[in-house]
């Protein structure tokens, strides 16, 4: 990640705020927006398509987000969900002491 593109990506998180945490996930390109498209291509963004007046919204993925996040900071749980805690063959949770006897 550039550091345009890190610029960017905390504009889109509301990055920095004095809750050191982001609020939103969101920037709308007025147009064509080579930083993005670029970040795009390497996993760090997805985007919905162009609408009528050439305008196109992209949001960060996880992987983004992080890359753009300074010491200290972290990233809303509404965007941002923790992934989901693996499950055993009968639906069960695995503990992480079990993940790693596993492994």
């Amino acid at each position: 990640m550039t550091p345009r593109q890190r610029d960017l990506a905390r504009h889109a998180l509301g990055l920095p705020n004095r809750n050191r945490r982001s609020y939103r996930n969101r920037f709308l390109t007025g147009g064509a927006c080579p930083d993005w498209r670029a970040m795009e291509a390497a996993g760090l963004a997805r985007s919905q398509p162009t609408d009528k007046l050439g305008r196109a919204w992209f949001h960060l993925t996880r992987a983004g987000a992080e890359a753009a996040l300074e010491r200290g900071e972290r990233l809303c749980r509404e965007d941002f969900p923790p992934p989901p805690r693996p499950r055993d063959a009968r639906g069960r949770y695995v503990s992480e002491a079990a993940e790693g006897i596993a492994a």
